[in-house]
């Protein structure tokens, strides 16, 4: 009886084996989860970033991960359907969360845009920030958020020709694009993101 348990480890240890990644470089777990969603300074090698978007398991951890920590939820546009093309990048899109809204409009320069966050009640909930926009059509796009201005705001300009902005554009002009407002540099020990 327990040669069919050592039989069945080793199987276990050798499909495990196989379905790691050979390279070691792709390799992504919790923690580079966390630190992705909550550093805006730290990156993702392109391999890590391709397979936190098509693993399951991987893309699953950082939806909810990003879920727990989010501190505005920003939902598909209303009646997005799976069909419906996405909004013509010379009019104005704005996308309203639960307690304020994200506008981006192009600006007179082709090709720049200016994106425009404010709350409802004035202040955002935190000096820093980090907008996180996905798509099932697209890949995740990431933003650090500036200092809101006196009045609470938040404006950025954000240019075409520099990839992760372009990512951000596409993500908002996307009608099923969604995503969360994070904060960044959380002490994650105060924070029970682990945890299911």
């Amino acid at each position: 009886m327990t040669d069919i348990f050592d039989r069945a480890d080793e199987i276990y240890a050798g499909l495990t084996v196989a379905a790691m990644p050979s390279d070691p470089r792709a390799r992504v777990g919790v923690a580079e989860i966390l630190r992705y969603l909550t550093d805006a300074s730290f990156a993702l090698s392109d391999a890590q970033m391709a397979n936190l978007q098509t693993v399951g398991a991987l893309r699953d951890t950082y939806d909810r991960l990003a879920s727990d920590l989010s501190v505005a939820t920003i939902p598909t546009l209303a009646a997005a359907a799976d069909n419906e093309e996405t909004t013509d990048k010379i009019q104005p899109v704005i996308r309203y969360f639960d307690g304020g809204r994200l506008l981006l409009r192009p600006a007179p320069h082709p090709g720049v845009f200016y994106l425009r966050v404010s709350w409802d009640i004035g202040q955002p909930p935190g000096s820093s920030l980090v907008l996180h926009l996905t798509s099932d059509a697209l890949p995740i796009g990431r933003l650090a958020l500036p200092p809101q201005d006196v009045d609470g705001t938040i404006n950025e300009l954000l240019n075409e020709r520099v990839p992760a902005q372009r990512a951000i554009i596409d993500a908002i002009y996307e009608p099923r694009s969604q995503g969360h407002i994070l904060p960044q540099d959380i002490d994650l020990e105060d924070r029970d993101v682990i945890s299911d």
